[in-house]
């Protein structure tokens, strides 16, 4: 069995097993790896690389797209058109999984190291390919295709990630106000159904992906007898991390499992009066559409692209020319961290903040 199959075979076993996410950095990785095991001399009659790339991402370590269910049968499918030559050169110039030697595991391991421009990977991202390197050849040798994992007889490298979060980039109670506030007034309002979006953000300390899939049952406001400063509260179940509908089972974007917790796991966040306010106004002004709180400007799933313009847009309203070119507050998620220093900051216990 040929390195090439035997990668797409592994991306088909694990595919029931693991969230669209894990299967979008599967593919990505095995992808990367892949170069490494083509035969040496077949590199006349190559397809571009990144047409090579494109044949395993999007085909052949994707098997949604690969295969499809007849009859309770698995059938392959042809690869698209613009991709079947590449599919075809892979499947023919790839080295034999028995003689995958510790020169090319090496190759491997220095490409997940690397960007497709040629620089550094994150060591977050290299530490990735790597473990998806070394769960491949372990499958190969519960299949006997290989007699051992030569991974485990070459040096780890330490990788330092870094998990502290840049003091730098958390913005204050006041800065975080200031920009969920700009958001309502930028290009004469027409975002203003972004700013309980981030105000969700910068406030409680949600995920972008979390506050996308808030629906009716997720948010419990205090009743308005309680007075204005009364608190309500979050239930969260499930997060929208907006891969493409490929990755999914249904073959549609869905609703996923939280981050770090088992499905139907609830995550409880407490919705401070200032965040009622936002959350309460945002309703009267726009609704539910479709049982979400939050949807695009003509009616879709809210997207990454749509609220990084208006962040950027935000950020330079609220900040001095000198905090828009520093790290403060510089991503959204970045507004997140500032949410969570700042309830540590305020004296909650980190035991709740962690949770």
């Amino acid at each position: 069995m040929t390195s090439y199959q035997h990668a797409a075979e592994f991306a088909a076993m694990m595919w029931p097993t693991v969230s669209p996410g894990h299967r979008r950095n599967l593919a990505e990785s095995l992808a990367t790896h892949t170069p490494a095991f083509y035969l040496p001399k077949a590199a006349r009659g190559r397809p571009d690389a990144l047409l090579l790339r494109r044949a395993m991402y999007d085909w052949a370590y994707r098997p949604s797209a690969r295969w499809r269910t007849e009859r309770g049968e698995a059938v392959e499918v042809d690869p698209p058109e613009q991709l079947a030559e590449a599919a075809a050169w892979l499947a023919a110039n790839t080295v034999r999984v028995d003689q995958v030697d510790e020169a090319m595991v090496r190759a491997a391991v220095a490409l997940g190291g690397r960007t497709l421009a040629g620089k550094p990977a994150a060591a977050k991202t290299a530490a990735r390919h790597r473990s998806v390197l070394h769960s491949a050849l372990n499958y190969a040798v519960e299949r006997r295709l290989a007699g051992g994992n030569l991974l485990r007889e070459l040096p780890t490298v330490r990788l330092r990630v870094a998990k502290a979060i840049d003091p730098r980039s958390v913005a204050n109670h006041a800065q975080v106000d200031a920009l969920v506030a700009a958001v309502g007034t930028i290009d004469g309002g027409r975002y203003l159904r972004y700013r309980a979006f981030f105000g969700c953000v910068g406030k409680a300390g949600l995920r972008p992906e979390e506050v996308r899939d808030l629906g009716e049952s997720n948010v419990v406001l205090p009743d308005d007898a309680e007075g204005t400063a009364a608190w309500g509260r979050f239930l969260l179940a499930t997060a929208d991390p907006e891969l493409d509908d490929e990755w999914y089972d249904a073959g549609e974007r869905e609703s996923q499992p939280l981050k770090h917790r088992a499905r139907g796991e609830i995550r409880s966040v407490p919705i401070s009066p200032s965040l009622v306010v936002l959350i309460r106004a945002h309703i009267a002004e726009f609704g539910w559409q479709d049982g979400r709180l939050f949807r695009g400007e003509r009616g879709g799933p809210l997207t990454t692209g749509m609220y990084g313009k208006v962040y950027r847009s935000a950020r330079k309203a609220a900040f001095t020319p000198e905090q828009v070119s520093s790290p403060l507050a510089e991503t959204t998620y970045d507004l997140r961290h500032s949410a969570l220093s700042n309830m540590l900051a305020a004296g909650v216990d980190p035991m709740q903040v962690a949770r």
